[in-house]
């Protein structure tokens, strides 16, 4: 006695069933097809909803943050010049050593606010350039390769 069997597999991706899935839903009951239809309706709307919250987020979020620099800039900047200002008036008062002082401190302040801020800047590029390599799935040899040496 031969006896044969057959087994056969069909793999479908994706949120809505083909159309002969959809009429083996009717079948069993007749609203299937129209609720499955309604809930991904209803997910894609929810899912549009969140990428015009999240993007409403990141606008708000990158409007502060230049908001932010741009306060910290002029605050810097008001500060600055207003000690130079005033190291001027030491200057002109007779007080020259506490007045060039004064000038070089707030040079230096101002050029090591620069300095460390653009650090910052270079550092959060290179964390993401990072991130993005890690994403595409380099190994961690690949990595060593790519970190500065010793020396550096």
């Amino acid at each position: 006695m031969l006896r044969v069997s057959q087994l056969s597999a069909r793999i479908t991706s994706g949120p809505i069933p083909s159309a002969d899935e959809m009429e083996r839903y009717r079948n069993v009951q007749a609203d299937f097809p129209e609720r499955i239809m309604r809930d991904f309706e209803r997910r894609t709307e929810l899912a549009e909803a969140q990428s015009v919250h999240r993007m409403g987020l990141e606008r708000t979020v990158v409007g502060n943050n230049v908001l932010m620099e741009r306060l910290g800039w002029f605050s810097a900047s008001f500060l600055g010049v207003g000690t130079i200002g005033g190291s001027i008036w030491l200057i002109y008062a007779g007080k020259s050593l506490e007045g060039l002082a004064g000038i070089v401190l707030a040079l230096g302040a101002l050029l090591g606010l620069y300095v460390w801020g653009r650090r910052d800047q270079v550092q959060a590029v290179a964390r993401k350039a990072a991130a993005e390599i890690v994403q595409s799935g380099a190994t961690p040899e690949q990595l060593d390769l790519l970190s500065p040496g010793p020396d550096a």
